[in-house]
């Protein structure tokens, strides 16, 4: 109703699922980094990058726009990562083998990627409070965006043939999709 007002708010914080919050009390502060990379194996660099803004902003330090933009490729790297993943096991299940062999290859480039540009596959190690581990030269950023990019066209071509699958199509009829 437009005639409700909140008048109270008593915010309630609590211990997150994975219990990291309670085994961040008893470490130093830099290297509770490292152990948000194991709250998701797949996608550690989001939660990295999360943990490390959240630091940032409670001491106002401020971190170089470089290395914020660096921060932000590596965790959309670990980002896409999780999702082929994922999309793998799905594709896996539908019996699409052609497209399972696509999205491997696709996943296998971005791990070196990761690997040959940031010193991990896993990324666990590139993100760090105050900015990154160490900066990319512009000759390599230059080549991981064209790397991306034709990362991005071979996968429309996955995703084009597991969207066009009769059985895909049968389950999206009608989800506007």
């Amino acid at each position: 109703h437009q005639d409700e007002v909140i008048s109270k708010v008593i915010p309630h914080l609590g211990w997150n699922e994975k219990g990291l919050d309670r085994l961040c009390t008893e470490v130093d502060i830099t290297a509770v980094t490292q152990l948000m990379s194991f709250v998701d194996m797949y996608d550690s660099a989001s939660w990295m990058l999360t943990y490390v803004l959240m630091m940032e902003r409670g001491v106002e330090n401020p971190v170089p726009s470089r290395a914020q933009y660096l921060r932000v490729i590596c965790a959309e790297m670990s980002r896409i990562r999780s999702h082929l993943r994922y999309l793998i096991m799905v594709v896996r299940a539908l019996g699409l083998e052609n497209t399972e062999l696509t999205l491997c290859q696709l996943l296998k480039t971005l791990s070196s990627l990761a690997q040959n540009n940031f010193g991990d596959k896993l990324m666990r190690r590139y993100i760090r409070l105050g900015g990154v581990a160490h900066d990319l030269d512009d000759v390599l950023l230059g080549q991981l965006e064209a790397k991306l990019n034709l990362f991005y066209d071979c996968f429309r071509v996955g995703m084009d043939s597991f969207v066009s699958h009769s059985l895909v199509q049968n389950r999206l009829q009608g989800l506007g999709i």
